[in-house]
């Protein structure tokens, strides 16, 4: 038995190693570790070395996690090791994106935060953090920061005879203008947000079946994320659907579900509110809600409708009835906010209007 395999045994630990079962993906990148902390923990990220400790005795054993330090203190990474764990991060970093050609050093690493940087011929740079996930909720993540870009990416390590994977999660970019827009990826559904400290948008378009390529074919992803992005917030609903109706490749009548939301954040309480929305269902008008002027107006598809402000709120359930609540007004007001005729007119006017700019959205344009 090899030394390293009798401190392994004495320490507990199980021989992960396994370089000949494991398919590296292709890259010229040459890429070196510049700290041997940070060596051992990307070693341990991929499971190239062992990251827990066994402990304990008469059958009962518990595994808890081995600091790189400590690692160091018994064993030592050999050339074979080194070279393999360095060939699989590069692989990690072509998969980015980010320089499959040329040499990679990565230095600067923070044990506790798990932050690094890498640092390319070319002159640019990354800072990098990984994370370990959990075996409930969350997979180990590969985080770069690059300039004003923060990609996340998802992995997987190797097993049998599949390659390590890593796939984008989410993509969120800082635009000059102070927004930021947001991506999460899903082969399901197109989420894109753009939001600042005061509003958010979300759009969200529902496929009929899930992405079986990187290539959409019912979305333009990149002009839908320009779009989007050139908008000011709070953003004007009715444009803000002409612009995703653009980005479409197929007809919304395709789509099961376009929802697209605004969101206000409430001073003092740690929630939003939903100021204006447009939800569609394979073409047909769902929901809609715009607020202008103070007065929020709400219309659904079983023509169910409110409109609300600071004094009152009305709201229709049929042809023949309607609900009518005074909130807070002036005293000396009150035949000015409490004729309920009057009030109730110019709110049925409003819910027509409303709904009349809901059923022209998504539309042909003859």
């Amino acid at each position: 038995m090899k030394i390293k395999d009798k401190i392994l045994k004495a320490l507990g630990l199980k021989e992960e190693y396994k370089s000949k079962n494991v398919i590296i993906n292709d890259s010229k990148l040459q890429l070196r570790i510049d700290n041997e902390l940070l060596k051992v923990t990307l070693g341990q990220w991929i499971g190239a070395l062992p990251d827990s400790i066994k402990s304990g005795g008469f059958g009962a054993y518990v595994y808890t996690h081995l600091p790189a330090k400590d690692f160091l203190k018994d064993c030592v990474i050999s050339d074979e090791q080194e070279s393999f764990i360095n060939k699989r991060i590069a692989s990690l970093f072509s998969m980015a994106g980010y320089d499959n050609e040329g040499t990679c050093l990565l230095n600067s690493f923070d044990e506790e935060k798990l932050t690094f940087r890498a640092t390319f011929g070319n002159g640019n740079s990354l800072d990098c953090e990984i994370t370990w996930g959990s075996f409930l909720d969350s997979c180990p993540q590969l985080r770069i920061q690059d300039g004003n870009e923060l990609l996340k990416f998802n992995f997987s390590a190797a097993f049998d005879k599949n390659p390590d994977r890593l796939s984008l999660e989410t993509y969120e970019k800082r635009l000059d203008n102070g927004n930021t827009f947001y991506r999460f990826m899903s082969e399901y559904k197109y989420y894109g947000d753009l939001y600042n400290d005061q509003y958010r948008l979300s759009v969200e378009v529902s496929y009929p079946k899930s992405l079986e390529s990187k290539e959409n074919i019912y979305i333009d992803e990149e002009k839908m994320q320009a779009l989007i992005s050139e908008l000011t917030l709070p953003v004007d609903i009715q444009k803000t659907c002409k612009l995703v109706s653009s980005a479409l490749l197929v007809e919304s009548e395709m789509l099961p579900d376009i929802c697209i939301t605004v969101k206000k954040k409430v001073n003092n309480q740690n929630k939003d509110e939903v100021i204006d929305k447009a939800q569609f269902k394979n073409g047909e008008f769902h929901e809609f809600i715009i607020t202008r002027n103070g007065k929020k107006v709400v219309v659904d598809k079983f023509d169910n409708w409110s409109i609300k402000d600071e004094n009152h709120s009305v709201s229709g359930y049929s042809d023949v009835e309607v609900g009518f609540v005074v909130n807070k007004v002036p005293k000396n007001q009150l035949a000015l906010y409490t004729n309920p005729v009057t009030i109730v007119d110019n709110a049925v006017a409003e819910y027509e209007d409303a709904k009349g700019i809901a059923l022209s959205l998504f539309k042909k344009e003859k």
